[in-house]
């Protein structure tokens, strides 16, 4: 009975916790939001419910929000258009950091939802004249929090503009992008020779030839001769990641550079 007391009151003492941690999230733009470890369920009419923002009463700040709309032409399913609202906040004094990643600071921050506000789709970050170290710092510290993720060099290789280092997780997507500095290419010299269909007719998906920490090392090789850098990361669920990769938005901010 004891034990069974004993339980209840811990699950109790969890519940509330997360509660608590739940609402403790201030409104967007009064306190930098932390990025490591957001939830893509945030309590959003919480976050988004400072009236003054929207109104344009917080002199330190600037918002825009609108609707959008993006039309999916896909193969392997039928066509569909995904709606989203996007909210874009940006800091009037250099000062006023909107958002962290664990030190690492930013002063634009920028989300997509749904159109009822129910979910995030996308976590976005920017930062101006960043130096390498503390962008390495910022991959490092990526990296340790998701010891699980996996890259593909391939991917990074087919993306044309930006240089970027991707993170795949099984409930979120991770991404750095320098967009002012050449995208990554890897010497494949030495690699064998796989065969794009098997005997029926399937198609073969390479083998990746490096690992996680060459992809890194490499990233870190390409951007260590900038002495500033300007920095966008972005937190997506795997599906939006996928539709923006596959169709590019048109809307404002910096999602005209996720592609």
């Amino acid at each position: 009975m004891k034990n069974t007391r004993t339980a209840i009151i811990g699950i109790t003492i969890l519940l509330l916790s997360i509660l608590g941690c739940k609402q403790s999230v201030k409104p967007y733009a009064e306190a930098p939001l932390q990025l490591k470890g957001v939830s893509m369920d945030l309590d959003l009419s919480k976050f988004l419910g400072n009236e003054d923002l929207f109104r344009g009463k917080v002199d330190q700040v600037n918002l825009d929000a609108e609707e959008n709309e993006i039309v999916l032409e896909r193969k392997d399913q039928p066509d569909s258009t995904v709606y989203y609202v996007q909210y874009n906040i940006n800091s009037n004094k250099g000062n006023i950091n909107l958002a962290d990643y664990g030190n690492f600071k930013f002063k634009t921050l920028e989300l997509l939802t749904d159109l009822a506000e129910k979910e995030v789709f996308v976590w976005m970050a920017e930062q101006e004249e960043v130096t390498a170290e503390d962008i390495n710092k910022l991959v490092d510290q990526i990296t340790s929090d998701n010891p699980e993720a996996t890259m593909n060099s391939r991917e990074l290789e087919t993306i044309s503009s930006g240089l970027r280092l991707i993170w795949h997780t099984k409930d979120k997507v991770f991404q750095i992008v320098l967009p002012e500095k050449e995208a990554l290419r890897f010497d494949r010299g030495n690699e064998p020779y796989y065969p794009s269909y098997d005997e029926n007719g399937n198609p073969i998906e390479e083998k990746e030839a490096f690992s996680k920490e060459q992809i890194i090392a490499l990233f870190k090789e390409k951007q260590q001769d900038s002495l500033k850098n300007k920095v966008t990361f972005f937190i997506a669920k795997p599906q939006f990641d996928e539709w923006f990769r596959d169709n590019s938005p048109g809307s404002r901010g910096t999602m005209t550079r996720y592609d």
